[in-house]
């Protein structure tokens, strides 16, 4: 069994598609990786890395990788760089050289087309492949290029396939980036962080399975950026194919399982601290290797609160600069959001605070400085309030008028707890009125009582059920006609 890997990186692009600095870190980082005695044991002569190929180099090599192969060959094909798709929707990776014709459409002998490499692994008789796309996917709908649909790459269609299994670090609708301060694209940086680390052997069986390695890399991309979407795409065994190696019963690899495990919320609580000290003792780590992994498990989650930082100050400057936000204004914002990774609802959230805490309600907003010209008409009327504090009058010479923000929305309200607490003016009551009503009251309540004695009578004495149905249906009405009156006599 022989494994081989092809590393193909593309960080320099023709105008119209924007430069990766991080792939060709990627191909040296990933190479590093595979070709460790411990980790992923390929030979250092079976590992070719093209960086910033044309396309004609990039067809021969890849044609070569999986030409002359044996069943069990495990065949590696790593590229980190733009997808782009043609007119027909069809997906292409981009080469060095990768441009577009006047009518913005691709111009294909510049790129790969993925079709090109479905064939020839296809025609491969390998059955171990593996396909790593850590592909800038919102390249396949770059600005000014002419597409016909919404740019979502399915990559089982393109490129699956028995015996194989294809891992991508995000849909064409997200953004898969290099993170500020980072030499690597995030997805790439996880997957060499699972194998260095061992951390992505989750059955502990010391073998590192390509669907092992995605899932770690998943797990810790949307920890950072929780709007991407890294997928797999595998047919019966593919899952299952073994990448690397991982230590068995390592100190350090034990404790970082811990460590993750209790700070899957970002922090480690107070009670998953205390059991770590005491895992930290038994497996006997010193302070300083503990602290360098719990920083590493934690980063992603720091990443992520420095992002929401990032755009919390952006939605701040923009709702001073306007507010209520234009559409142009909102459509950037929300390309801000999908490039940063961010969780819709933790953006709704941040928005709704940032707007009660800016957009300051009128009962709780500072008296504002009215305009010079007014001052005299409206002083009067303020004078003639007997709730309200006079303002002493500002000389204009000494303090001229400030002007509200043109951003600040005034919005009246009264809360429950500023009305309870106002005085409540007694109603006023007219005696006649109630004298009157009272007495209407009375004679209802009579009436009622003579027409039941007279239906009493005539049921008892004549024994004319007739007459005492249509005597107590009288008095009913009464009694409700007397009872209504009374409680508007009651409440006037």
């Amino acid at each position: 069994m022989t494994k081989v890997a092809l590393l193909i990186g593309v960080s320099e692009y023709e105008p119209g598609l924007n430069p990766l600095p991080a792939s060709v870190n990627d191909v040296q980082a990933i190479a590093k990786v595979l070709q460790h005695p411990e980790m992923g044991g390929f030979a250092e002569a079976n590992i070719q890395k093209l960086e910033n190929p044309e396309a004609q180099k990039m067809h021969e090599a890849i044609e070569t990788l999986f030409s002359d192969r044996s069943k069990d060959d495990l065949v590696v094909l790593y590229f980190s760089g733009h997808g782009i798709k043609d007119e027909n929707s069809k997906l292409h990776l981009a080469t060095r050289f990768t441009r577009k014709n006047s009518q913005g459409r691709l111009i294909k002998s510049t790129a790969v087309p993925a079709s090109f490499i479905h064939d020839i692994m296809n025609e491969s008789r390998s059955k171990r492949q593996v396909v790593i796309l850590d592909c800038c996917f919102s390249g396949a709908f770059p600005e000014g290029w002419s597409v016909k649909d919404d740019g979502s790459v399915n990559i089982q269609v393109e490129m699956g396939g028995e015996g194989r299994v294809v891992l991508s670090s995000s849909t064409a609708t997200q953004y898969s980036f290099q993170q500020s301060g980072e030499n690597l694209s995030i997805y790439t940086r996880y997957l060499i962080e699972g194998i260095e680390t061992g951390a992505a052997d989750q059955d502990n069986d010391g073998e590192i399975s390509v669907d092992e390695l995605h899932e770690y890399a998943k797990k810790k991309v949307q920890e950072a950026s929780p709007a991407m979407r890294p997928g797999i795409s595998a047919f019966r065994e593919g899952f299952k194919i073994h990448l690397a190696k991982a230590p068995i019963g390592d100190p350090k690899l034990r404790y970082r399982k811990e460590v993750e495990h209790y700070a899957s919320r970002g922090e480690i609580p107070s009670i998953g601290r205390k059991i770590l000290d005491v895992q930290r003792d038994n497996l006997g780590l010193l302070p300083e290797e503990v602290a360098a992994i719990e920083a590493e498990v934690l980063k992603p989650y720091q990443e992520y609160k420095e992002k929401l930082q990032q755009y919390e100050q952006a939605f701040v400057d923009e709702i001073k600069r306007e507010f209520p936000l234009s559409d142009y204004t909102r459509g950037d914002l929300e390309r801000y959001q999908q490039m940063l990774g961010l969780n819709r609802q933790d953006v709704e959230s941040i928005e709704a605070t940032l707007i009660a805490e800016e957009v300051t309600p009128i009962s709780q907003a500072p008296p504002s400085v009215q305009p010079h010209h007014l001052r005299e008409i409206l002083s009067g009327q303020k004078s003639s309030s007997p709730n309200q504090t006079t303002t002493p009058k500002t000389n204009i010479s000494q303090a001229p008028p400030s002007v509200e923000p043109h951003h600040r929305l005034e919005i009246p309200f009264v809360s429950k707890s500023s009305s309870s607490n106002q005085t409540t003016t007694p109603k006023t009551h007219n005696p006649v009125l109630k004298t009157i009503g009272q007495v209407i009251a009375g004679i209802c309540f009579s009436i009622v009582a003579f027409f039941a004695l007279v239906a009493i009578y005539h049921l008892l004495s004549r024994g004319n059920a007739e007459v005492f149905v249509v005597m107590l249906f009288v008095s009913i009405i009464f009694i409700v006609a007397g009872i209504i009156l009374w409680k508007m006599v009651q409440n006037s």
